[in-house]
């Protein structure tokens, strides 16, 4: 069995003491700064290629752009481009670790509502506050909304709200992004999240991505890949490629692409257990150029997509890196990167930290062979592991001081690959649509819109022959797509409320039926509609209508009481399950999150309209705190203090400042997000009157 001999740069005994005085490339001496600061700066630029008026030339447009800087790198981000990261330089070598900022497609965004484009034609509705915390971490909060793009840019259009939160921390050589979607609807939506990276692509260079098979975006051409499980001393090569390849049963949290001549990772990280799709764009790898590395919600931009459950909210936290010294890597994560290289008769592993530098004990297991040593893992030089012989697998256990588990990895990790019977598992998901894709994509490709309602009159035809099932899909397409009362709307509402009481989903065609009728009366909840919501069971429609009919007369109490409902059992999980759920919406788990922001909104403003301000100030801070960049809730938050600031108290001139501040603020944020306002009042149209805004449409 191999016996470990171990080489450590920086394995030795330190006192605990020495986690604060760890000091951050070029700072030397005892007096260096432990932790340098984030420095965030706010910078005018020209917009690319835009020219001013004839008379003018020195009126070029311009645009906002925040850099954010530390030790490591130096991001500049874009809000007018939906927080695209145009440029990303990383400070201890002076690359670049993106390509083609300015450009279509160029630099790092999410792609959202459709998963190819990542920013709408003309869209102007994106706001963005620069939040600064006391440990020294600073964000840029940017808030995207999608329900104007409709018309000529429909295919745009969403009624679900993106949040894209970049943040840089001291020490830290990651930038960390992470997007997060928040349904307002009583009803699920579908869903496609992307991240997209443009990275520079050397020759000699190769992709990055472990897996043991890849497909086209319809999974219809798979082959082969060079997956890390058979690492060697020189970077895997690709087999030829003609577009971007999609990993089949990624078993990383990585992709990305390496260049050997710099010996630089440039990566894309993200927990694949929420984002399960990772792309490499290898075509013509090695001949110079820009690469393209995406990592998505699903497993490529061809499926259909997952629900989000009523109210509910998804998060994708992605970061971007570049590792160096440490060859190609074989695995990396949110805490470490690992080089390893074989050679006849010896392994070397080279660890770099992903975080900012920390001190830990270090367990390595190698066959039966098990080595325990002190570490300090830091991001910019390498912790160099040697072992004799070419163990098979080698498990890395990291211990924090409290010796507690921080993470374990095996490399180089098991790619299995993904059994046909799962391929076509997946293929049936994509081709054909069935009506359960077209509820979760939103549209039926050509034809939008008019697509999606001609594939759902098979459904309507199955359920007029007395099988609900197909009706009640054919409903929830119908709220999204039909405009209400029509014929077919009615036809539908019709049979459905017959066939309500009878078998299965009961609670769901109720649900169906109330939220229909409630729509054809603009919004108000009718008597037929009541006698609907009595039989919704634990439908968050039926808990939503009702609260909303009783603020109508009045009764706050047990508006509030609905209200809270709805926002204490929206479920964590942000996918419909069991028999209403595409098979691959139960295979994708997202971080546990508790949405339900819109009516955790709406009890603040109801707070507020029944003058109880200081109860609306906890739920409104508690929601900014998990999501600095709603322009609503600071709006709420700036009326909250206005109302306590009238009060006589000793806090109220802290109140009177916050007031103001917050006013400011939320102007400022609906100048630039003109849809957000127009959310804001339909919500005070809730709060005060009762009236649902309704399911908008493009």
């Amino acid at each position: 069995m191999p016996r470990l001999v171990t080489f450590l740069a920086l394995a030795m005994l330190v006192p605990p003491a020495t986690v604060c005085a760890a000091t951050a490339p070029g700072a030397t001496g005892p007096d260096a700064q432990a932790e340098p600061p984030v420095r965030a700066t706010v910078v005018e630029q020209p917009v690319p290629g835009a020219v001013g008026p004839p008379d003018d030339s020195d009126a070029v447009p311009t645009r906002v752009a925040i850099v954010l800087e530390n030790a490591y790198l130096r991001a500049t981000i874009v809000p007018a481009l939906g927080g695209r990261v145009v440029r990303l330089v990383h400070k201890p070598t002076g690359r670049h670790i993106l390509a083609g900022g300015e450009e279509t497609g160029g630099g790092a965004a999410f792609h959202f509502p459709r998963p190819e484009s990542d920013l709408p034609p003309g869209d102007p509705d994106v706001s963005y506050r620069v939040i600064e915390r006391p440990c020294g971490d600073v964000t840029v909060a940017m808030d995207r909304r999608f329900q104007q793009c409709a018309g000529p840019t429909a295919e745009h259009y969403s009624p679900l709200r993106l949040a894209a939160l970049v943040t840089l921390r001291p020490e830290s050589p990651v930038l960390e992004i992470t997007g997060r979607i928040d349904n307002r609807l009583p009803v699920r939506y579908g869903f496609r999240l992307w991240y997209a990276a443009r990275f520079p692509r050397e020759r000699g260079a190769s992709a990055l991505l472990p897996a043991a098979r890849v497909a086209d975006a319809g999974l219809a051409d798979v082959r082969l890949w060079p997956g890390p499980q058979a690492p060697a001393p020189e970077p895997p090569t690709e087999p030829e490629t003609a577009g971007p390849l999609y990993g089949l049963g990624v078993a990383g949290d990585w992709a990305g692409i390496y260049d050997p001549h710099a010996d630089a990772n440039h990566l894309v990280l993200r927990p694949r257990h929420t984002g399960r799709g990772a792309m490499v764009d290898a075509t013509g790898v090695g001949q110079g150029g820009d690469a393209r590395v995406a990592v998505g919600s699903n497993v490529s931009p061809a499926h259909p997509g997952h629900f989000l459950q009523p109210f509910g909210a998804y998060v994708m936290p992605v970061r971007l890196a570049m590792v160096t010294g440490i060859g190609p890597v074989v695995w990396a994560d949110e805490w470490m990167a690992v080089g390893m290289e074989q050679r006849s008769a010896s392994t070397t592993l080279r660890l770099v930290g992903m975080q900012a530098p920390w001190l830990g004990r270090l367990v390595v297991r190698a066959g039966d062979q098990t080595d325990t040593m002190a570490v300090e893992l830091r991001p910019d030089r390498p912790t160099v592991i040697r072992l004799r012989g070419r163990p098979e697998r080698i498990r890395l256990t990291f211990m924090d001081a409290e010796n507690e588990e921080v993470t374990t990895v095996t490399v180089p990790p098991a790619v299995k690959p993904l059994s046909d019977e799962r391929l076509d598992a997946l293929r049936d998901e994509i081709e054909p649509w069935t009506p359960m894709a077209m509820e979760v994509a939103g549209r039926h490709p050509p034809n939008g819109r008019e697509g999606v309602s001609a594939a759902a009159k098979p459904l309507v035809e199955a359920g007029l022959k007395g099988d609900i099932a197909p009706l009640l899909a054919a409903a929830r397409v119908f709220l999204r797509t039909e405009p209400p009362g029509s014929t077919r709307w009615q036809q539908v509402r019709g049979r459905l409320a017959f066939l309500a009481s009878r078998g299965p989903h009961a609670a769901d065609a109720h649900a169906a039926v109330a939220l229909m009728l409630t729509m054809e009366a603009g919004g108000r909840c009718t008597e037929t509609a009541g006698r609907h919501l009595e039989d919704t069971g634990h439908a968050m429609a039926g808990y939503y209508l009702g609260a909303l009919s009783a603020l109508a007369t009045g009764n706050m109490i047990p508006g509030l009481r609905g209200l809270r409902r709805c926002a204490e059992q929206t479920p964590v999980i942000a996918m419909g399950l069991g028999d209403r759920a595409l098979p691959g919406n139960e295979r994708l788990h997202p971080a546990a999150l508790q949405g339900a922001h819109w009516p955790r909104l709406l009890r603040a403003a109801v707070r507020l309209e029944i003058k109880q301000p200081g109860r609306a100030i906890s739920v409104l801070d508690h929601l900014l705190r998990e999501d600095p960049s709603r322009p609503e809730a600071v709006a709420l938050l700036a009326d909250a203090h206005a109302r306590l600031a009238k009060k006589e108290s000793p806090e109220a001139a802290d109140h009177a400042r916050q007031a103001q501040a917050l006013r400011e603020e939320a102007d400022r944020l609906f100048e630039m997000n003109p849809q957000a306002r127009r959310d804001l009042d339909a919500l005070f149209e809730e709060a005060r009157l009762g009236r649902w805004a309704g399911i908008p449409r493009p």
